[in-house]
């Protein structure tokens, strides 16, 4: 699988040459194997012909405390063959070097702890900066001269220097080198999308993209050789297996948990869960005592109302319908004889039907409004039966009302928690296929 390896090293005054040699398998490394390409670029005229004369004049003439080289070190992808390999080393020394600064590069097919290839590339390059004027071996590497650039040496890029002071790590040195990280990606998943292959790389670091393995260490040729001959795992190599032991384990756990997007789903149906319920709360609402209160000063304007009419009808209009009735029956039953009676009857009988009917209908009229004024006693709360069950009420509405607000506002609290955890999910799809590659198969860089 591919794997994203880019790290930085600064070589000191006297590590040019060896190192040449070590990249390239010449002079005491020439026995060892793997290297499979080699090229270099932009080297002046007296070591176009032989770049090893270019790194053994730096280890000579660079200042005692001065960098002679620095070193980008590149995994590959194994899934290409060697001839996108080398393309891709090429991509990365023009995006480092450009045209100005001389570099070396080898790529190296070395054995992978798993078994498979680790093709990796080193690109050694200087960081004095060619101006087109030509220099012999010992100028090329003085200090420049800015006023009169042909007396002096080849400026240095600064871009690759630590805009910070103190101790950094390698990934934070400078932002150029930060640049390169994200452009070789590019380079990468291009390259692998052209070929063909799934396979992705990523240069941000495991905490950016979530995942919960440690980056592996470097084991190294000295620690692996070591324990290859005598069994021997020195602090490095013991560290590593620490480290692979940890990721084996998180991984074993991380299988056993639901993916990416099982949890994306889940979150989505909690969330409708949690809408459905919040729509099919019924609304309660809240108890209002200022309301009650008007009511209860309503209802006592029409007891006193009540008390008014039943007042004007007991001694008044019951009075004055009585005595009607009254004079209507005298008028009918008077008379001195029988004929005089019965015509009294006849004459006067239906006005005291009907002043009677008045009569009777005025007592009713009464009455109606005096069970009226009674039941608006009792709901105006003015006995204690009727106050106590106001109460009742009133106590139990604003229980119902308080409930209803604790759900609503848990309801809520829920939705907003629902939607954050969908969110998350959301974010971290993308990131599901690359975070399976990553923790289905790791493979070390030896």
């Amino acid at each position: 699988m591919a794997i994203f390896h880019l790290s930085l090293k600064i070589g000191a005054k006297g590590k040019a040459a060896p190192h040449f040699n070590y990249i390239t398998a010449s002079e005491k490394y020439a026995a060892r194997r793997g290297v499979v390409h080699l090229e270099h670029g932009n080297m002046p005229l007296w070591a176009a012909a032989k770049p090893a004369l270019f790194w053994q004049a730096s280890d000579e003439f660079e200042r005692a405390n001065g960098t002679a080289y620095r070193e980008l070190e590149v995994s590959l992808p194994r899934e290409l063959p060697l001839a996108q390999q080398v393309e891709l080393a090429r991509q990365l020394a023009e995006e480092a070097c450009g045209n100005q600064h001389a570099f070396s590069f080898a790529i190296h097919h070395a054995k992978a702890s798993d078994g498979g290839m680790n093709p990796h590339v080193h690109l050694q390059f200087s960081e004095r900066i060619d101006d087109g004027i030509e220099r012999d071996r010992q100028h090329y590497f003085k200090r420049a001269n800015r006023k009169e650039p042909e007396k002096g040496g080849c400026a240095k890029d600064r871009s690759w220097q630590a805009s910070k002071r103190g101790k950094q790590k390698v990934a934070e040195s400078s932002e150029r080198l930060l640049d390169i990280r994200k452009n070789w990606e590019t380079m990468c998943n291009k390259a692998l999308a052209e070929f063909g292959s799934d396979a992705r790389i990523d240069h941000r670091s495991h905490e950016a993209r979530e995942i919960e393995t440690a980056p592996q260490p470097k084991v190294g040729a000295k620690s692996w050789h070591l324990f290859r001959r005598t069994g021997e795992k020195n602090e490095r190599y013991c560290r590593w297996e620490q480290v692979i032991a940890s990721n084996n384990a998180i991984i074993t756990s991380a299988a056993s948990k639901p993916s990416a997007q099982e949890r994306y789903h889940d979150a989505m149906q909690e969330l409708q869960t949690v809408q459905r319920q919040l729509a099919a709360l019924q609304p309660v609402r809240r108890p209002d005592k200022s309301a009650i209160l008007r009511r209860i000063a309503e209802n006592q304007k029409r007891v006193r109302r009540l008390d008014d009419e039943i007042w004007q009808l007991e001694h008044n209009t019951i009075h004055k319908a009585y005595d009607a009735m009254v004079n209507a029956r005298c008028r009918r039953d008077a008379g001195s004889n029988f004929f005089m009676r019965a015509w009294n009857r006849f004459y006067y009988g239906g006005d005291y039907v009907r002043l009677t009917d008045a009569y009777e209908k005025v007592l009713k009229r009464k009455a109606d409004k005096t069970r009226e004024r009674n039941n608006l006693i009792e709901r105006i709360c003015q006995n204690p039966k009727a106050q106590a069950k106001a109460s009742a009420d009133y106590a139990r509405q604003a229980k119902e009302y308080q409930a209803y607000i604790r759900r609503k506002v848990e309801l809520e609290r829920d939705l907003q928690s629902a939607q954050r955890q969908v969110q998350a999910c959301k974010r971290l799809l993308p990131q599901a296929q690359t975070q399976r590659r990553n923790d289905a198969g790791l493979h070390l860089t030896i």
